[in-house]
């Protein structure tokens, strides 16, 4: 599919305006960078969450452990019922098997 110019050009304005919402290509970047390193958290502590938490889902940030739960729902419902502000928090599933992913 190849976009026209004015498709270019609109889709380029959206950019800016998405950016600008967020405080700036800056702004974006740190949103980045903390979305990494929590992501790097959960890979380095990935063995000992799944002794403590096998095949459960755990909200955390870069300081602690904020909600587990035996499924997503659970955890998201906990999360708002507590009005947690996880914007800068992940939610992942601790699988107490590894997975084998064939890209």
């Amino acid at each position: 599919m190849t976009l026209t110019q004015d498709q270019k050009d609109q889709a380029m304005v959206a950019v800016r305006e998405s950016f600008r919402k967020r405080g700036g290509i800056a702004a974006v970047r740190a949103e980045m960078d903390q979305f990494h390193d929590l992501n790097m958290r959960v890979v380095a502590e990935f063995p000992a969450l799944r002794k403590i938490y096998p095949n459960q889902w755990v909200c955390m940030d870069m300081k602690e452990i904020l909600v587990v739960g035996a499924s997503q729902e659970e955890v998201l419902d906990e999360v708002q019922r507590r009005n947690i502000d996880i914007s800068g928090a992940i939610v992942e599933y601790i699988d107490d098997e590894d997975t084998v992913l064939i890209l």
